[in-house]
This record gives C-alpha cells, sequence and structure tokens, in this order.
C-alpha cells in the first residue's frame, strides 16, 4: 500500500530548473500502482487523522484534530464517520440517498441523491459545505485527478512504519 501526502518541496533551497516539472521516475510508478489499486478495488476502506492550524477570535494558534474512516464500496456506496475537536458527524450513502447525522448539533437528515460517488462528493462539498481531503482516492482514476491541477513535480521522502505498515512518503505539487 502506498501512501501520498501532498505538500510544497521539501528542500526549499533545491536548484529552479528551467525545464518543465515533472515527477521522479520512481513516484509515476508509485502513483500509477496505487492508482491501478484503488480503481480495480470493488470496495476498500480509508482511515486518517489530520491536524490542522487555526487562530482563535484573539489571534492564538490552536490545533485541532479529528479521526475519519471512510468504507466505499463502487460504484456507489459510501459511508463516512468523522470525530474531531468541533463535534463529529457520519454519513451513509446508497446511491439512491444520503443520510447526514451531527449529534453534536442535534442533526439528522435524508435527501435524496441519485447518482455514484462522485456526485456524492460534489454535494458534500457544494452543498454541504464539507471537504473530503481523499477525495482523489474516492475517484475512478486517483492519478489523473491528483495530476489534474498542472504540471506536477514530485519526489520520494522516505518510508516509514504506520501503524503496522511499512508505507513510502512522497511529497507532490501541480
Amino acid at each position: 500500500l502506498i501512501l501520498v501526502g501532498c505538500a510544497q518541496s521539501a528542500d526549499p533551497a533545491a536548484p529552479v530548473s528551467a525545464q518543465a516539472p515533472v515527477l521522479a521516475p520512481e513516484v509515476d510508478a508509485a502513483l500509477r500502482r496505487m492508482s491501478a489499486s484503488l480503481s480495480a478495488a470493488p470496495a476498500f476502506e480509508v482511515r486518517f487523522r489530520t491536524l490542522r492550524e487555526t487562530h482563535l477570535e484573539h489571534g492564538q494558534a490552536v490545533l485541532l484534530g479529528a479521526t475519519t474512516a471512510v468504507l466505499v464500496r463502487r460504484p456507489d456506496r459510501l459511508h463516512a464517520v468523522a470525530g474531531s475537536d468541533l463535534g463529529n458527524f457520519a454519513l451513509w450513502y446508497d446511491g439512491a440517498q444520503a443520510t447526514l447525522l451531527n449529534p453534536t448539533e442535534k442533526l439528522y437528515g435524508v435527501t435524496p441523491l441519485p447518482g455514484d460517488l462522485l456526485t456524492v462528493l460534489d454535494w458534500l462539498e457544494s452543498r454541504m459545505g464539507i471537504a473530503l481531503p481523499i477525495r482523489p482516492l474516492l475517484a475512478p482514476d486517483a492519478m489523473a485527478v491528483m495530476l489534474a491541477g498542472g504540471a506536477p513535480t514530485g519526489r520520494r521522502l522516505g518510508s516509514s512504519i504506520v501503524g503496522e505498515t511499512l508505507v513510502d512518503h512522497f511529497a507532490l505539487r501541480s
């Protein structure tokens, strides 16, 4: 399993080339393997933890954490559960309707929403203001989505163990 991270260049002192930016061959190969594996998987689960910095009204910086699990069954099933410092929510999508539950705010709603995974992702972003940072991983062709932003650059940063799994880390920019 390949873990892909998006970040600015890890080496700001790296020389700037007059050539068009390109992906390092090992990054291109890893992205192609990851995209092919995800595209071929009829179902999969993604779990992730995030930290993001925000500022309180008086300027004090604080870190907010969240833990999310997303279960996918192609072409049109999704279940997501997110818990964070600001609250939590759950989403169920069955290809015909979306159900949202926010126990923190005591909100529950169901809406008709026929379509596929991209339909519900578009709806979450445009109508509900909920962005899923893993959206490229849910697309039919993850690599095409990740590289759609322009001329990409990327390099391998190294390996580490996440949980009990050895993973490769990459920095990508487009």
